[in-house]
């Protein structure tokens, strides 16, 4: 667990004293807002990384709210690395596939690479980047997960995530003590 030192952590414990039975929610509710900023800001920051669609990567990270009762939230993403074909591909005239993983860098040539068809695939609807076995097999190739970026991103801007939900719970607490 990574400890924060975030300003402001003693003007929001003397606000929860005030609140009572509402500092529950008030800070759930903070946890939940300050998960969809985090989500937003890190599907940004993993586009700079790699090339991927928005919204894939936002079906990726799985946001699970945080509950009065618990306190604790979330963003989970699968560990298993995408398919190069969800990634820009061209075959090449020669033989193997051309893949454009990073969005600054150049394309990664696969000479030994072939495109397998959705025909191929039984329960498929997308074409996959496959390398043969000597036995005649495909053995399917995997790019990096959204997981191993996202894991980067968030060590980065974890700070930047406490700030911002230390001005999401003040601003609960404000509204909460208003309605007293």
């Amino acid at each position: 667990m990574t400890d924060l030192r975030v300003e402001g952590l003693l003007e929001v414990r003397r606000k929860l004293e005030l609140l009572g039975k509402r500092s529950s929610p008030a800070i759930s509710w903070s946890i939940n807002q300050s998960l969809i900023n985090a989500r937003s800001v890190s599907n940004k920051q993993i586009r700079q990384q790699i090339v991927a669609k928005q919204a894939d990567i936002n079906r990726e990270l799985v946001k699970k709210n945080a509950k009065p009762s618990t306190l604790v939230g979330t963003i989970e993403t699968p560990k298993k690395g995408r398919p190069l074909s969800k990634y820009p591909f061209t075959e090449l005239k020669r033989g193997g596939v051309s893949v454009k993983v990073k969005p600054t860098g150049g394309r990664i040539k696969l000479p030994a690479a072939v495109v397998v068809p959705a025909s191929v695939m039984r329960y498929s609807k997308i074409k996959f980047i496959a390398n043969r076995t000597p036995d005649r097999r495909f053995d399917w190739l995997y790019g990096p997960s959204i997981s191993q970026v996202w894991t980067g991103v968030r060590d980065d801007d974890l700070v930047a995530f406490a700030e911002y939900f230390n001005r999401r719970l003040l601003f609960r607490i404000d509204y909460e003590l208003s309605r007293l």
